[in-house]
């Protein structure tokens, strides 16, 4: 059986906590980057404690969503279900203090400890949020189909088009990406388009990531707002945390720059000046090779223009019509 050791270890843990329930058990739990976990003045490290006897009903409370928590996790792996994070919550809101960031974090805190991996182990996934449209045929499930509307992005590699795309669009905002969706139903440019409805969640990374490696020789383009914001996007989707790594070297920032608009300008506030100044620092750090110097370059440019002009503004307002302005882009780029 797959799932056998991650079984094995839940029920480890949940036969100690059921063979100590008559005193006072106290659960410590290690986890990467948790919130809860604090730094001692000997330097060691804290973890994630929940104790059964608690001085309040919040302790008492935290203890008991972990309970549900490790009983949710060996009921899906038993009966071999497949569930989110998003479920997991729901099993008792109450319970988990109506914070769905609360019991993602109990749920990371048990997966760490036990040095599992959530999807991998438990079945456990984050709830999909990125959509995929394309004007072309695909192949679902070894069935070739096309899509009428945008579809949640699949977890796994369900959805392949039949051939290779002219271009690959990414799009930061829902709005905008499900009009440009209708607009090129109607085109003979062959064309996938995806969106993370803003920052994109793991699973849309990972899906513009995959496209990449599927289709090298097809134009990755990112269509963002003219801001420190929309730039930040397209940095989550071409890396991974603070430029560590590459995860899609295709993926390139198309637009829109603000030097392209008539007029929609918007004035920048404290908070951006600072955000886009940390931003050109980290840039201006970086040695990297040339062609990922030359996008980086783009980057630094557009972010300097703002801070130059004191503006920013939002892609929906670039033109009359933004699909044309998107098309006329990729048309550039694929020629």
């Amino acid at each position: 059986m797959r799932y056998r050791l991650p079984l094995q270890k839940l029920f480890g843990l949940w036969e100690q906590i059921r063979s100590n329930i008559s005193g006072d058990i106290v659960i410590v739990f290690h986890k990467p980057y948790c919130r809860s976990r604090k730094i001692t003045y000997s330097g060691s490290i804290k973890g994630y404690e929940v104790g059964q006897l608690g001085g309040s009903e919040v302790e008492a409370r935290r203890f008991a969503a972990v309970i549900k928590v490790l009983k949710t996790m060996i009921v899906n792996l038993v009966q071999d279900r497949t569930t989110t994070k998003r479920d997991v919550y729901y099993q008792d809101v109450g319970l988990f203090q109506k914070s769905q960031p609360f019991a993602n974090e109990l749920i990371e805190c048990i997966v760490g400890s036990l040095g599992m991996c959530a999807e991998k182990d438990l079945k456990i996934f984050a709830s999909q949020k990125g959509l995929i449209f394309g004007n072309m045929r695909f192949r679902r499930m070894g069935i070739e189909c096309e899509l009428d509307e945008p579809v949640l992005i699949p977890r796994t590699n369900e959805l392949e088009a039949v051939d290779p795309p002219k271009g690959i669009v990414v799009i930061e905002k829902e709005a905008v990406f499900k009009s440009f969706c209708k607009y090129i139903q109607n085109i003979d440019v062959s064309l996938i388009a995806v969106t993370g409805k803003g920052f994109p969640d793991s699973l849309t990374k990972r899906f513009v990531g995959s496209l990449g490696e599927t289709y090298p020789k097809v134009p990755i383009m990112a269509f963002m707002d003219s801001d420190v914001y929309g730039l930040s996007i397209c940095k989550n989707y071409k890396y991974a945390k603070n430029f560590d790594s590459v995860v899609c070297p295709k993926l390139t920032f198309a637009g829109v720059f603000l030097t392209e608009y008539a007029s929609g300008w918007l004035d920048i506030s404290a908070r951006d000046w600072r955000m886009m100044s940390n931003f050109i620092r980290d840039i201006k750090l970086l040695q990297r090779p040339v062609p990922e110097e030359q996008e980086l370059n783009k980057w630094h440019r557009e972010l300097t223009r703002g801070l130059v002009l004191f503006k920013k503004s939002e892609m929906n307002i670039v033109d009359s019509c933004p699909n044309e302005y998107i098309l006329r882009k990729i048309k550039q780029y694929i020629q």
